[in-house]
């Protein structure tokens, strides 16, 4: 699609004040920031009935259509201009040259042409009220001619039929116009969406679609963005948004799930401490409930799923009867779209999911958030995934080298070499792959794979005489910001023991740096805060 005034085609840009969390932001668009098809219909011809060509069919009442959003609107305010015609063009082509003509309360105007989007004959386009009056709009479809052929997304051939085209026969669209329409712009500032106020006392779900501000509270966990750090010992360190906590704590609903405190009488001053029950946290807080693995007496352990504002449970399922607590949640938005910028109407979905291991998982576990029906994935296929060292909503960064300070099997099968591992240090993978699609496979799901060879880092070995460093397949500290995994490494040589850390860069494997010192370092972390690096 182009945007063109009438002499000669520009780039408007417009600088709008769009409020953001009550901050006002300007932001610079460009006027054709969502383009239809610009190339095709080459056949067609805009304007009257051309003469001396055959019109298999004519649409004698074709309406013109136009409407605009906000009206009233406040100065210096962008607004979105929207147009169509009925009956459309149908599948696989569109309408060529909608003009538009804008005129501003100094009496000067404007025209716009815009090309329709493919099938549903839409179009729209935003434009910046700069002047304070009343506006005038008027949409004029001029009439289009399309000769018989195929089409295929616009592109027409009248006789060689293209992939996925269809046929048409020759049509004729008659010409028509909307009634001229009136835009009010003041010198008030309008809001495109009515705004509600965040709750000030006990609310509950469900929260209405229309209190959109609302999303600020209803907030689910864990957060998309996780540092697993595998690397040491499974801890989770989540990266969630800031937000302020309350003065005082806030109690939903209690359970009793075990005894504990003061025994009393002969037990004296003697107390016992909570040996099992419910743990403090949910796993994962989704829509108001949560999901945890917690013992029911005489069942054994469930994945259960419960009301965090009630208690009411929804569903117990045992876990060995195939029960599964979800670890994580993604949000995926749906790409596809009828017509380019269509995407933002789609839905976001959220799936819950988890795996059977962070170090190496085998199965992928997706849970239906509502009855914990599970679907399993193998992921098992090109060795695994490997240790998983963070999360980023649907998608995993994981290490695969060896596990456990002992020779990976796959990894010795194929690439098992000592004095290569001596000189080269140990081969390595670093995996993102992601859990969104439905992909049987843990290959179908790698999006990309860097390959490097790791060298030896600080803990001892299962196989000392490989080298004089103590070498151990483990990726460093790493600093997913900067890309960046610092390796201790050690050596020993009879009695005489040191150190090294090497800068090793995430994205490409390349080592980056070498620093040497005397003392050998007892771990990554203490040799990170002594050395400084």
């Amino acid at each position: 699609m182009e945007i063109s005034h009438k002499q000669s085609k520009i780039t408007a840009m417009f600088v709008t004040t769009i409020l953001m969390i009550s901050t006002f932001m300007l932001v610079i668009a460009p006027l054709n920031a969502q383009t239809p098809e610009t190339e095709g219909m080459s056949g067609s011809i805009v304007g009257p009935a051309p003469t001396g060509v055959d019109i298999d069919y004519t649409y004698p009442n074709i309406e013109a259509r136009l409407a605009f959003t906000p009206n009233p609107i406040g100065v210096n305010q962008i607004f979105t201009i929207n147009l169509w015609i009925t009956p459309p063009p149908s599948a696989e082509r569109f309408m060529k040259d909608y003009k538009v003509v804008i005129t501003k309360p100094d009496g000067s105007s404007s025209e716009v042409l815009i090309d329709s989007y493919v099938a549903d004959g839409t179009a729209w386009f935003p434009y910046l009220a700069d002047q304070v009056g009343e506006w005038k709009l008027q949409f004029f479809f001029q009439g289009q001619y399309n000769p018989a052929g195929y089409y295929s997304d616009g592109i027409w051939d009248a006789s060689v039929e293209i992939p996925g085209s269809m046929w048409y026969d020759s049509d004729y669209y008659t010409p028509d116009a909307s009634p001229e329409q009136t835009l009010v712009v003041t010198d008030e500032f309008y809001y495109s969406w009515p705004l509600y106020e965040l709750p000030t006392d006990y609310w509950d779900r469900p929260i209405s679609m229309e209190h959109r501000e609302w999303a600020a509270v209803g907030g689910n966990y864990p957060w998309a963005w996780q540092e697993t750090f595998s690397e040491y010992s499974g801890d989770a360190d989540y990266y969630g948004p800031y937000v302020k906590a309350p003065n005082t704590s806030h109690v939903a609903w209690k359970v009793q799930r075990d005894l504990a405190g003061i025994i009393g009488g002969e037990a004296e001053v003697y107390g016992q401490l909570a040996g099992r029950g419910l743990p403090g946290t949910p796993d994962v807080i989704f829509m108001g409930r949560g999901y945890q693995t917690y013992e029911v007496v005489g069942v054994g352990d469930v994945a259960g799923c419960y009301d965090i504002r009630t208690g009411e449970v929804y569903y117990e399922i045992p876990v060995s009867e195939g029960g599964v607590t979800p670890r994580w949640i993604y949000y995926n938005q749906g790409t596809q779209a009828s017509v380019p910028g269509g995407g933002a109407t789609n839905p976001i979905s959220a799936t819950l999911f988890s795996v059977d291991s962070t170090t190496n998982p085998t199965e992928l576990y997706k849970i239906n958030p509502f009855n914990g029906d599970v679907s399993t994935y193998d992921l098992t296929d090109e060795g695994g995934p490997g240790r998983i060292l963070a999360y980023r909503n649907g998608y995993f960064l994981s290490v695969r080298d060896s596990s456990d300070s002992v020779v990976d099997p796959y990894m010795m099968e194929n690439f098992w070499d000592r004095t290569s591992i001596q000189d080269n240090g140990y081969p390595t993978y670093l995996y993102n792959w992601t859990v969104i699609t439905n992909a049987r496979s843990f290959e179908d799901r790698i999006t990309s794979n860097i390959s490097y060879r790791l060298c030896p880092s600080y803990r001892g070995s299962a196989y000392p005489e490989a080298s004089k460093w103590n070498w151990y397949g483990r990726l460093g500290t790493a600093d997913l910001d900067t890309g960046i995994t610092v390796i201790t490494r050690r050596f020993f040589d009879n009695a005489v023991w040191g150190g090294m850390c090497v800068g090793v860069s995430l994205t490409s494997g390349q080592v980056l740096w070498e620093r040497m010192f005397e003392n050998a370092p007892y771990s990554p972390r203490t040799t990170v805060a002594d050395e400084g690096v």
